[in-house]
């Protein structure tokens, strides 16, 4: 399958998506980063609403089953 989970740029977390679409139900996608550019700066706000805001840099964060144009296989 040809998606993020076999791009070279894809770094797999411990972590697994939940689908809420009904005819995806009972399958689990991980989530990772994709690493193709540098970590982007991003808002991140803890807890309540209320709570303070910060930023972190990060990469963005995509299901394994998750495409886009700049695809590179991983041969490894």
């Amino acid at each position: 399958m040809i998606g993020c989970r076999s791009c070279k740029h894809w770094n797999a977390l411990e972590e697994y998506l939940d689908r809420d679409d009904a005819g995806l139900m009972n399958q689990k996608a991980q989530l990772g980063n994709c690493q193709r550019h540098a970590p982007r700066a991003a808002t991140v706000t803890a807890g309540s609403p209320e709570a303070s805001q910060k930023t972190a840099i990060l990469w963005p964060i995509l299901a394994s089953d998750d495409k886009c144009g700049e695809y590179e296989p991983n041969f490894e």
